[in-house]
């Protein structure tokens, strides 16, 4: 008697969560009734007796309803017809909301977002509203996606002002421009650019690089236009220190620039003003001073590890912070090439696994993959893939350049993921999961 009031139960659930399926309006909600009704089926199979079948049932069919939702997703055709609308820069704004960019064909490509409980998809803002001559319209081409403050602050494109920094909190009243850094004009009419660029949030203020008159240089907001201004002019004059590789550490941000006398270097701020860390290069070739170029700054340890140039070649660099504490780690690949200039191990692709991390670099292997715990002795090569002077983990052909091959490591949880090649079997998958274990072919 209870079986069979189970299965009038079930089985009307299983009538009603099917017909929501199809006459609810909203993907999202249709998916979870149907997921819904296939547990109220399991429930059918168990009364039956039928175990294995109920198993399957919600293994198997809801598995597939994963897929659906995969298919549900790719229905939201932004562009209609047989163009794309080449979606791009998904952004998280909050739990449910993701801003990106895509061109429905008719207003460029522009701000959009997606709304996860609704399961819709619309056009934000608009930015620039401009078409041509032949009417073809023009596209904002919001970049540089950063949250800050619950917001979304990015860079773009309009006629009124060129490309500015802009917020929005996922509204099109809400999406505004911060301020028109470079206000001046070309004496065509068109609008000058302050390109705000390496977006990077310290404490309670969003740093970046932009142009104005002073050139390029080093600049922070509050989200507000009056709190939007230059903190240092690094390189008197038009022509701009050119600040990049913003990497946060405790209360300061590092970055490299030029002042025109030192080269292109390290330096600091605390958000007050800027100051060179170290000159790692001194000297001067050719009349010009010398420039490490320090790149790819990683965060391990409470230091900072980069690549930068020295009398070494580019080699392994780290500092904590202070100008004694900024020094080369290890010359990976020693000596000189037979023209007599340094040879360089361009470490780069830095990952962390464990308390370890791992990059590739050019040594008297070829390019490989590297270990280093920040010191000199624990900085050491981890497998030479491809035996010999040839490169492991380098491709340098036109389809290895383009699809990212060879190099790129990734790291989840305890696992290092990467492509190498062994002169065998071309660029494969590799893995290993700590340090003193093998690295293991795939």
């Amino acid at each position: 008697m209870f079986a069979s009031i189970l299965f009038f139960i079930f089985s009307f659930l299983i009538l009603a969560s099917a017909l929501l399926v199809i006459t609810s309006k909203n993907p999202v909600n249709s998916v979870i009734f149907l997921i819904f009704s296939f547990f109220n089926a399991a429930g059918i199979f168990l009364i039956a007796g039928a175990e294995f079948l109920a198993l399957i049932m919600l293994i198997v069919y809801v598995g597939a309803v994963a897929v659906l939702f995969l298919f549900v997703v790719m229905m939201l055709d932004i562009n209609l017809g047989a163009d794309s609308s080449n979606p791009s820069k998904f952004t998280v704004l909050n739990d449910d909301q993701i801003i990106f960019t895509a061109n429905d064909g008719s207003k460029g490509t522009e701000l959009w977002m997606v709304t996860l409980s609704s399961g819709t998809v619309a056009l934000v803002k608009d930015i620039d509203t401009r078409t041509d001559s032949y009417g073809t319209p023009y596209s904002s081409n919001p970049y540089e996606f950063t949250l800050f403050n619950d917001e979304l602050y990015f860079r773009a494109n309009d006629a009124d002002h060129g490309t500015e920094l802009w917020k929005t909190d996922g509204t099109e009243d809400g999406t505004v421009l911060v301020k028109d850094i470079d206000p001046r004009e070309y004496s065509s009419g068109s609008k000058y650019s302050g390109n705000p660029y390496w977006l990077t949030v310290m404490g309670d203020s969003l740093y970046f690089a932009a142009y104005d008159s002073s050139g390029n240089e080093l600049w922070k907001s509050d989200g507000t236009r009056i709190g939007t201004t230059r903190i240092a002019d690094i390189r008197e004059g038009e022509s701009g220190s050119n600040p990049a590789e913003f990497t946060v550490l405790g209360d300061y941000m590092y970055f490299r620039a030029d002042d025109g006398e030192s080269g292109t270097e390290l330096w600091k701020t605390s958000g007050t003003g800027a100051s060179l860390l170290k000159d790692i290069f001194p000297g001067e070739s050719n009349g010009y001073p010398n420039s490490s170029y320090p790149i790819n700054l990683y965060v391990f340890n409470n230091h900072i590890l980069f690549s930068a140039q020295g009398v070494n070649g580019t080699e392994l660099w780290k500092t904590d912070g202070t100008e004694d504490g900024t020094y080369m780690v290890k010359d990976i690949h020693p000596g000189n090439s037979t023209s007599g200039y340094p040879l360089s191990s361009s470490p780069s692709s830095f990952v962390t696994v464990g308390d370890t991390m791992y990059f590739t670099a050019t040594g008297q292997f070829g390019k490989e993959l590297y270990s280093s715990d920040g010191s000199t002795t624990g900085t050491q090569l981890v497998e030479d893939f491809n035996y010999g002077s040839a490169d492991g983990l380098s491709c340098t052909s036109y389809d290895c350049y383009y699809n990212d091959y060879g190099g790129s490591l990734f790291a989840l949880d305890d696992y290092l993921l990467f492509s190498a090649q062994d002169g065998y079997f071309g660029y494969e998958l590799y893995f290993n999961q700590l340090r003193e274990t093998n690295v293991y072919y795939n």
